[in-house]
């Protein structure tokens, strides 16, 4: 069971230093954005896979074994790109 703490003796000017203190901890240090929406972050993303699934077409794998590996690796590379492309747009249209 959680703990209940008794705020009432603790300046409010106290609390919200503390709450700036734990936002300031809490931001991603030196690390600048690599994109500056999910959008592009989406669409990038989809390029990406899209390379990995040409280099997996012009892959040539002998066997039949083989085949089935190459197929299976395009299906999820496939559904993987179809799932990134569905989030750029989805992000684009709520602005994100």
């Amino acid at each position: 069971m959680a703990e209940v703490l008794d705020l009432t003796r603790v300046s409010s000017d106290a609390l919200r230093a503390e709450l700036d203190r734990r936002k300031e901890a809490a931001k991603a240090k030196g690390r600048p954005m690599k994109y500056a929406t999910k959008a592009e972050w989406a669409e990038a993303r989809a390029v990406e896979l899209r390379a990995q699934l040409a280099e997996v077409q012009t892959a040539s794998q002998p066997g039949h074994v083989g085949l089935r590996k190459k197929t299976a690796q395009q299906e999820l590379l496939l559904e993987e790109i179809a799932k990134f492309d569905r989030l750029a747009v989805s992000f684009r249209r709520k602005g994100q």
